[in-house]
């Protein structure tokens, strides 16, 4: 029996130390059901008050607008009327019905820029399933995080993403390259992606508001989780001139550096447009939260990096034998560090003190780390000792809890 085959044995049916069962990109992303006999007669019949509105996400809806109109009828409304369906519901029901459009593209990208950031891919899927079930969505306010696309990702993590991107992709992106070049020659210790220093979140506010204008004026829907990235753009690019006085204020009222030269609020500007006409697109917003992952991993002390790592692998990562991408990445499926550096993405920093507190009590080898001992982990790194306040504390338990049920590891 060849070797490769016999790890593909050991991979497919015997426990890896740590490491629970796990489903590929391709089994977990949503799938698009059989079409019905039309979207508009779809529509009407499941809107009946007698069916879930959940019923939506089994839909062949294969453009936004055919969302949009199920999710804005008359049937929609009269259910969230009858208590039959909470808003909440209604976002997530949006959320699948966006989520399954493109679903080979969304897989195939999803593989690619794991294997970019040389990262676990079922991590990078298991997480975006948790941020947006894979949909494009567009800007939001996010609990004042002011997020954006299937990665909810914020102006930030743009900013520091597409500022290292060559400069054919910073072109496609509209970045500004010369004028940021110009303006860093003038400040050579200015970092232009400093979060609240010089780029702050709310910075994405008044795109935002322009956006839902725009759009209450164009389908009479005023649902925030239903706003498309073509209303950034459409019918014209939001222009500097229609946000400056605002964002002057804003700057002043966050601190900002530079707060108030038109130069700066002009960098800002274009900083903030490129962030908000393209942060919807999977193939982008795929690759910035896994560029912002691999940078929290290895922010991690270097025994969690190591941890649960294939010694060798040349080629394809025989651990992934069962899916249909060539997965280049040392990092087992559910590794350890890659659920850690999740876990910061979705809660901050300050949840890894507690982290590691739990490994030292318990004296688990972080090889040995598994997906139960890192959620009794983070129930001990949220509890009051360690100072986490606001939903930081309750997203991490259940971010982490989701992306693992994501990909079938619980």
């Amino acid at each position: 029996m060849r070797f490769s085959l016999v790890i593909f044995l050991l991979s497919t049916f015997l426990p890896i130390a740590g490491q629970a069962k796990f489903s590929c990109v391709e089994e977990v992303l949503p799938k698009p059901a059989k079409a019905m006999s039309g979207a508009a007669d779809g529509c009407s019949n499941i809107a009946s008050a007698s069916q879930a509105l959940s019923s939506l996400a089994q839909l062949n809806l294969r453009r936004d607008n055919e969302c949009v109109s199920y999710m804005a009828s008359e049937h929609y409304d009269e259910k969230i009327k009858a208590n039959l369906a909470s808003e909440e519901d209604a976002a997530d029901d949006w959320n699948q019905c966006i989520g399954s459009q493109q679903f080979d593209e969304k897989v195939n990208a999803i593989y690619k820029a794991a294997n970019e950031y040389d990262m676990s891919p079922i991590v990078l899927a298991g997480a975006i399933l948790q941020e947006s079930s894979g949909g494009d969505l567009g800007l939001g306010r996010d609990f004042d995080n002011w997020t954006c696309g299937p990665s909810q990702f914020s102006v930030i993590t743009w900013c520091e993403w597409a500022s290292k991107q060559d400069v054919g992709t910073q072109k496609a992106i509209n970045w500004p390259t010369a004028l940021v070049k110009s303006f860093q020659s003038k400040n050579p210790d200015l970092n232009i992606c400093s979060e609240n220093k010089f780029l702050y979140r709310e910075q994405s506010r008044p795109f935002l508001e322009i956006a839902m204008r725009r759009m209450k004026a164009d389908i009479h829907v005023d649902k925030e989780y239903m706003l498309q990235e073509k209303y950034m753009i459409e019918p014209v690019p939001i222009q500097f001139k229609d946000v400056a006085s605002e964002l002057s204020t804003l700057s002043n009222n966050h601190h900002a550096l530079l707060a108030g030269d038109v130069e700066a609020e002009n960098i800002r500007f274009q900083i903030t447009r490129s962030f908000t006409d393209n942060c919807a697109n999977h193939n982008l917003a795929f690759r910035a939260m896994a560029f912002d992952l691999r940078k929290i991993f290895e922010s991690l002390p270097p025994e969690i990096q190591k941890a649960q790592m294939m010694e060798k692998s040349k080629g394809k990562n025989l651990l992934y034998a069962k899916c249909k991408a060539n997965i280049t990445t040392k990092a087992y499926p559910l590794s350890v560090g890659w659920l850690i550096a999740d876990a910061i993405y979705n809660a901050g920093p300050s949840i890894l003190p507690g982290i590691l507190d739990y490994q030292t009590k318990s004296k688990i080898p972080w090889d040995k780390f598994s997906q139960s001992d890192l959620l009794k982990a983070i129930n001990h790194a949220t509890t009051p000792e360690f100072g986490m306040q606001g939903i930081g504390p309750i997203e991490a338990k259940e971010h982490i809890k989701g992306l693992l049920q994501n990909v079938g590891a619980l």
